[in-house]
């Protein structure tokens, strides 16, 4: 009896608390929101469209040297990708540039490096803003669309000359494009395009069908028996993108890809004149994981090229064959600066000039010099004013333009990278009023959280006061972007320091000798995690755990993490099935998944022959990708159904629900996880059971954990491998983007269920309260770095990107995980 009434006050309490905590964190999230959309603006961009006055169209040669475009765009094609032997497969691309019909780039891409304001970039010539890199993976958000302003695509819809000697034969070009949908979100589909076939950018599981859609399109319109119904015709292939998010730079599949490009793009020039232009490019590169976003050398080095028949397009005194450069070259370059290197947006006014066409409004680009060979003295100089022109107006207004026309070609460069440089350095203008909202609205929630949790929880004090103190330090560290880009070597001392002393000053019963076995232990636990994966963005390590464990011991180790989740239900009946079969579909499913995606060399055979069995007698194909997609979308449903019918069944046992739901959590983890981090689930059990419950432990491990499965503060390590479990092509975005976040978060995610489930929280407001201290302190630092740093060099590849982070985690974590999750659901 006496018993129940306590446990009754206990209820009350948690009620009576319920109500402030979800508005202060209702708050906070509010602020967070407010400072960030005063973080990322919007672009300040001229309006209008760029066109010869009539002066100069009577002054100028008005000369085109070529009659028709051909973009081939290869997504994530790095520069090594084309020019580095070990690397390369473009056979056919390295014969025509040693014959003298290449021009060949490392073509310099402005991160953020993804695709839709790499495109962006390349069709306007502008800078990118980060914000872009967010809007990239709405496949619904057309925000971010160019119709109405200017570009490669806008001039040359509406100034392109059909006639090289005739300056009246303006009408629109007929564009065609084939591939990736972002173009169609950028420009659409009811003014530009003659003929148009999207693809979807983000269905990463398909490196096949996603290509053969575009090339399926190339005999009927490249066949020399018929008359041309295009001037400009796009081509944005996304199948080596989608390998290498797969496999990485050094997939089996890699190779292969390219040489199914290579084929193409000889196909193409053979079915071209010397009046055609074909221009080869990577919207960005990859970094050797196969992600991109950031700003390290692979991801910002993209390929480039320029192809024609045309005698003579690249001169004798400027072949690879005079300067002793053939391809494949055979020396690595770490900076993967392969050639001679230029800026991306620089093919936007290059182009314009050999279409003789008026440069885009916005454009920061400068002509490439080594084409100019293309022009003769009066063409050059022209062309180059009229880029210094457009340049200065984009960088001055109105104000009277310096006279240059006596300058040498040099000279006008020379000034126009100078205006490129200021006018990179002030692409963007912050909205002051939200960033001053937004941070006293987090400084000033904060404050009350703490002044809440110290009055109301006594018993909690300590805690609040060690997770402040790591919010403090933590933030502090935010003011150098070194420290953001290898944070997890801050957390990892945090961690070892609070263990180390943990362990010998709680008051557990364990003698001294038992204090001891329990610190091995977890000291163990903790460096096994530690060396796990690399993490951080300046150092890699190749003898890491997970790459120096043999692939056979290595699968093994899966199936004892998932078998090790069903021991502890050897006594229940019920439950140890459900976990027994939630563990068997989950392991055919990573094996199935791994033999899909032509991983046959990492996993033994007598795993694969069992998963084909298993398959066989459900009456399923190894070969077909649609099966796998209904094997996942099974565990789903089975793993939804489970919990469910364990908040019915043990509706009146629910310390046992918790117990299970755990498990059943912990596996749908292990689902949404890479296979080389499945062992670490393991690591993470055994490391439970040698822990304190608590906020702080949770804290540590979360955050720790995070870091080395793999997670950086930089775009670039998000995982979308796992994001399309289950998905096929008709796929729902927020689906997506919740299985990316769950597979990206998968660690801390254990870690925030795991403790307060297990080991019986006693008030999960405390655990949020906690976790709201720590993220108002940190965010409040972060947030006035952020500020202060918003003009430093690194604002887009370090500042802004763990701002984004410190978002999702604020969302993800905090609200949707500890509260609705925990607090609510379970």
């Amino acid at each position: 009896m006496k018993g129940r009434i306590q446990k009754s006050m206990r209820r009350q309490s948690f009620s009576s608390h319920s109500l402030p905590i979800i508005i202060l964190l209702c708050i906070q999230l509010a602020s967070i929101f407010l400072f960030s959309i005063g973080y990322f603006p919007s672009k300040n961009i001229l309006q209008g469209y760029n066109g010869y006055s009539d002066q100069e169209r009577a002054l100028g040669p008005h000369t085109k040297k070529f009659d028709k475009l051909v973009f081939i765009i290869i997504d994530a094609l790095r520069s090594d990708f084309l020019y580095y032997k070990p690397m390369s497969n473009f056979t056919n691309l390295h014969k025509l540039y040693n014959e003298g019909h290449v021009w060949g780039f490392t073509a310099y891409s402005n991160p953020p490096t993804v695709t839709l304001p790499r495109l962006k970039g390349i069709t306007t010539g502008s800078t990118p803003i980060f914000l872009d890199a967010i809007l990239n993976v709405a496949e619904d958000d057309s925000s971010s669309n160019l119709k109405d302003q200017d570009s490669i695509i806008w001039q040359f819809y509406n100034n392109f000359n059909h006639n090289t000697t005739n300056d009246t034969a303006i009408s629109p070009a007929r564009i065609k494009f084939f591939g990736d949908d972002t173009w169609l979100k950028l420009f659409g589909t009811d003014r530009f395009f003659t003929e148009f076939d999207g693809t979807n950018s983000f269905f990463v599981s398909d490196f096949i069908e996603v290509d053969n859609n575009v090339t399926r399109h190339i005999d009927d319109n490249f066949d020399t028996t018929r008359d041309s119904t295009w001037d400009f015709i796009i081509l944005h292939y996304l199948g080596l993108d989608h390998i290498g998010h797969k496999g990485g730079a050094n997939s089996v599949h890699m190779l292969p890809k390219q040489g199914e490009m290579d084929e193409i793009i000889q196909k193409i020039y053979d079915k071209t004149d010397e009046d055609t232009l074909i221009v080869i490019m990577g919207d960005h590169g990859m970094n050797d994981l196969g992600n991109h976003g950031g700003s390290s050398n692979g991801e910002t080095s993209a390929g480039l090229c320029f192809v024609s028949k045309r005698p003579n397009f690249v001169p004798d005194s400027q072949r690879g064959s005079k300067h002793n450069i053939h391809l494949p070259i055979e020396k690595y370059n770490e900076n993967y600066a392969y050639l001679d290197k230029v800026s991306q947006i620089d093919l936007v006014p290059t182009i314009m000039s050999l279409f003789d066409l008026p440069i885009p409004k916005n454009n920061v680009g400068v002509i490439i010099p080594q084409l100019l060979s293309s022009f003769s003295d009066s063409e050059k100089n022209f062309y180059l004013m009229e880029n210094y022109k457009q340049l200065w107006k984009l960088f001055n207004g109105d104000k009277r333009m310096s006279l240059l026309y006596n300058m040498s070609d040099t000279k006008l460069l020379s000034e126009m990278y100078i205006i490129q440089k200021n006018l990179m350095e002030q692409a963007t203008e912050y909205n002051y009023t939200l960033l001053y909202l937004g941070l006293v609205s987090i400084f000033v929630s904060t404050m009350f959280v703490i002044i809440y949790n110290y009055h109301n929880f006594p018993s909690n004090r300590s805690n609040l006061i060690i997770t402040s103190s790591i919010g403090l330090l933590l933030g502090i560290s935010t003011f150098g972007s070194s420290f953001v880009e290898e944070e997890h070597q801050i957390w990892w001392w945090i961690t070892v320091l609070y263990f180390s002393t943990n362990v010998f000053l709680s008051n557990n019963t364990y003698s001294t000798s038992g204090k001891i076995f329990q610190f091995l232990i977890t000291f163990t636990c903790l460096r096994l995690i530690r060396g796990w994966n690399n993490s951080g963005t300046k150092f890699s390590y190749e003898n890491v755990l997970s790459n120096i464990i043999p692939f056979n011991l290595l699968w093994c180790f899966n199936l004892v993490t998932l078998v090790s989740l069903m021991l502890p239900h050897k006594h229940d009946y019920v439950a140890f099935t459900e976990i027994s079969l939630l563990s068997i579909i989950c392991f055919n499913y990573k094996i199935f998944w791994s033999l899909k995606h032509g991983d046959y060399n990492t996993i033994p055979d007598y795993f694969s022959n069992l998963v084909k069995c298993t398959l066989s007698f459900i009456d399923m194909d190894i070969d077909s990708a649609q099966d796998l997609i209904t094997f996942a979308r099974l565990f789903y449903k089975i793993c939804g159904a489970l919990l469910a019918f364990n908040r019915i069944y043990y509706r009146n046992v629910p310390a046992k629900r918790h117990f299970i739901q755990k498990y059943i959590i912990t596996i749908f983890l292990i689902l949404q996880s890479a296979p080389q981090n499945i062992p670490l689930f393991l690591i993470f059990e055994i490391l439970k059971f040698c822990c304190s419950s608590g906020s702080i432990v949770t804290l540590l491990l979360q955050y720790l954990s995070f870091f080395q499965f793999g997670g950086t503060n930089t775009i670039a390590t998000i995982n979308l491998t796992n994001a399309y479990n289950g998905i096929s092509n008709d796929y729902n975005i927020y689906v997506v983007g919740f299985l990316m976040f769950v597979s990206n978060f998968a660690p801390s995610i254990y870690w925030n269920v795991a403790i307060p489930l297990d080991k019986k929280e006693k008030n999960i407001y405390t655990d949020l309260l906690n976790s709201l201290g720590f993220t108002g302190i940190y965010g409040i630092f972060l947030c006035l770095s952020c500020y202060m740093n918003r003009y430093h060099l690194f604002v887009w590849s370090v500042f802004s990107p763990k701002l984004c982070y410190y978002v999702a985690y604020s969302l993800f974590m905090n609200f949707i995980v500890k509260f609705l999750t925990v607090g609510c659901i379970l």
